[in-house]
């Protein structure tokens, strides 16, 4: 036997008329539940974009660590080839 899945009441605007979907009929659950899946899928994209531009980040200033001791060192060794 299968439970039917109870949907919490929502509304398009904040402060909007209410509307709860567990009164929907065949057509419009689909719809509703067509909406939830992209809502889904938005976030789910959302979080991994997010991941990604964490993960570049990480990579961006590893790089410049990685030039600023390039240069730091050049800039040492052109110092020190100055004084001799």
């Amino acid at each position: 036997m299968t439970e039917e899945v109870k949907f919490k009441p929502f509304s398009f605007e904040p402060d909007g008329k209410e509307y709860d979907p567990n009164g929907f009929n065949e057509e419009e659950k689909i719809a509703y539940i067509k909406l939830l899946n992209q809502d889904q899928k938005k976030n789910d994209f959302i979080a991994n974009a997010n991941q990604h531009v964490d993960e570049l980040e990480i990579v961006r200033l590893e790089y410049a660590n990685r030039l600023k001791t390039i240069l730091e060192k050049e800039s040492t060794d052109g110092e020190e080839n100055e004084s001799s």
